[in-house]
């Protein structure tokens, strides 16, 4: 009898835990942002530069996808490594710019727009699979994480002069590189289960154009961007 209940606490000893599933996975969901945008246009002369700026706040869709790898260091402690990318709907966060009056060397007033298109990165993150919290489902986790994005965006910037009748526009493609962090949940099944997270992004992307002839101005063009993001996501383990 005690040969037994030796045996069966060494079966149950040696047999992984429930929510204990290493190795591969992947997700995919969608992806909200609230972004914060500061804008600011700089004009500059041999003789003068003047600044103005504009904040506005907008929301940002994607769906996004992301595959990685789990490693339990400890029986709930893990660590886990990620690719991640969205695929950016046509959102724009948009603003008008007042500017500072309508002389020559003046910040002339227009709308501005800013629209990502895609990007693409990496997540480092550590977790635990805590004892309690059963309502959460066997595949249960709490996890912060840390990574960065590459994302592609266009910005616009129109400026109008009524006083001299000039309208137009500036625009360029940028590369955007945000560095991100926040804390997420699991739950569901250890090998099916969502994936909810919330992180802050903070990043910045700017243009000048210069002077086409001796007396025209130089222009820049700087966007600040903070921005919130929370993510739902479907995950898939897909073992060793």
């Amino acid at each position: 009898m005690r040969t037994r209940a030796a045996a069966l606490a060494l079966a149950l000893a040696a047999a992984p835990a429930a929510h204990a599933e290493a190795g591969f996975y992947a997700g995919a969901g969608v992806l909200g942002e609230s972004a914060n945008i500061s804008y600011r246009k700089t004009v500059g002369t041999p003789s003068s530069a003047l600044t103005a700026g504009d904040r506005e706040r907008g929301p940002l869709h994607a769906l996004h996808a992301f595959a990685g790898y789990r490693l339990f260091l400890t029986d709930r402690l893990y660590a886990a490594a990620e690719v991640a990318g969205a695929l950016y709907t046509g959102d724009r966060a948009r603003g008008f710019l007042r500017g500072t009056g309508d002389g020559w060397a003046d910040v002339w007033p227009g709308e501005w727009t800013l629209r990502k298109r895609r990007s693409a990165g990496f997540d480092a993150r550590l977790g635990y699979a805590p004892e309690g919290l059963a309502f959460l489902g066997a595949g249960r986790s709490l996890y912060l994480f840390a990574g960065m994005r590459r994302t592609r965006a266009d910005i616009r910037a129109e400026h109008l002069n009524e006083r001299l009748g000039i309208a137009g526009e500036r625009g360029a493609r940028r590369v955007l590189a945000p560095r991100l962090a926040g804390a997420g949940v699991e739950f569901g099944g250890p090998r099916r289960r969502f994936d909810l997270r919330l992180a802050y992004a903070a990043g910045d992307a700017h243009f000048a154009v210069g002077p086409g002839e001796p007396d025209d101005p130089a222009l820049g063009y700087t966007f600040d961007i903070r921005e919130w993001r929370v993510s739902l996501a479907w995950v898939f383990a897909l073992g060793e």
